[in-house]
């Protein structure tokens, strides 16, 4: 006859087994799971974009992302060819939270060098530099 206590022990030792396969499962998943989900945020536009020559100065500025933007910090600076910064205006944030934009002052012709940074939605910071050309 059973007793209460070798019950017990029997379902004790089917906890490891139990435990050891939930592990393997939540691993392997992790392992086939499409990698994208643990991607960051990428840039997949900028306006103007790298490398651009521009006849007349733009507006604005803007970068949008492929995900969700972490809202609470970011920017874009834009530098002069002798690196000061041309304006101490805030970038904002578009209502998606998938891009932010700066506007501009009227750009002299000259080379400028646009940098931003962003948070991603997944906390990992986001940056780069670029530059463009306004005029001759």
């Amino acid at each position: 006859m059973r007793t209460m206590n070798d019950r017990t022990k029997k379902w004790f030792l089917r906890l490891p087994l139990s435990l050891v396969t939930v592990l393997a499962f939540m691993l392997l998943s992790a392992v086939i799971a499409p990698q994208s989900a643990f991607a960051h945020a990428s840039l997949v536009e900028a306006v103007p974009e790298a490398g651009a020559k521009l006849e007349t100065s733009p507006l604005q500025v803007s970068v949008t992302f492929n995900e969700q933007l972490d809202s609470g910090l970011y920017y874009i600076k834009v530098y002069d060819h002798n690196g000061a910064e041309i304006t101490k205006r805030k970038a904002t944030m578009n209502k998606e939270q998938m891009g932010i934009k700066l506007d501009l002052p009227k750009l002299e012709e000259g080379v400028y060098l646009i940098s931003y940074h962003v948070i991603s939605a997944d906390g990992h910071p986001v940056g780069g530099s670029y530059p463009i050309t306004v005029g001759n």
